[in-house]
């Protein structure tokens, strides 16, 4: 026969509300149908309740691990991959590209090194056909120095390009109306002279 337990039927315990004795379980103690805020009935173990390490049927626990695991609900974006790129390239010495960016000490800010959501408040999601650029590619990632570019933009931005008056060769061509092939040449031979 079981021993007398005070009652503790009424009680709220975190998200469960007792009910009534469970008297088929009584191994550790008295045990107690619980009902959850969920709609859940579970047994629960007494000195559980009372001491907070059952506090609901584990509905809690799913919750939070949902909550933890879905911080921001962009994972696998575009905006998401570009930041997971930015970091691979800069610090992950087996990554192909290392060498054009960490090998050369460019680096992530702090602000985003840690923090998608920081990454997002500065840059914004990625606009369609454009994609993450450094302004200057001799600096840093950072809101200051990072833009959302078209694949034009980007090529032009390249370090191994040809500059004339200070712009990419193609874009000086473009702009002056030449033949690009032609420009590259005499720059080739030098015998290109600025006007």
């Amino acid at each position: 026969m079981s021993r007398k337990a005070k009652s503790i039927i009424g009680n709220r315990y975190g998200k469960l509300i007792v009910l009534k004795r469970d008297f088929l379980t009584n191994k550790g103690g008295p045990w107690w149908f619980c009902k959850c805020d969920c709609g859940n009935i579970k047994s629960v173990r007494g000195s559980r309740l009372k001491s907070g390490t059952t506090k609901s049927c584990g509905c809690y626990q799913i919750e939070t691990t949902i909550k933890r695991s879905k911080t921001h609900g962009m994972t696998g974006t575009r905006t998401y991959r570009s930041w997971v790129g930015i970091k691979r390239r800069c610090y992950n010495k087996n990554a192909s590209d290392y060498c054009y960016y960490g090998k050369r000490g460019i680096s992530v800010c702090k602000r985003w090194l840690d923090s998608f959501e920081n990454f997002l408040e500065d840059m914004g999601k990625a606009p369609f056909n454009k994609t993450l650029d450094r302004i200057d590619s001799n600096k840093n990632y950072c809101k200051d120095n990072c833009r959302w570019a078209t694949v034009k933009q980007q090529n032009r931005n390249k370090t191994n390009n040809h500059l004339v008056d200070g712009v990419c060769a193609a874009q000086y061509a473009e702009d002056n109306n030449l033949n690009y092939n032609t420009l590259i040449s005499k720059l080739n031979t030098k015998k290109f002279v600025n006007q």
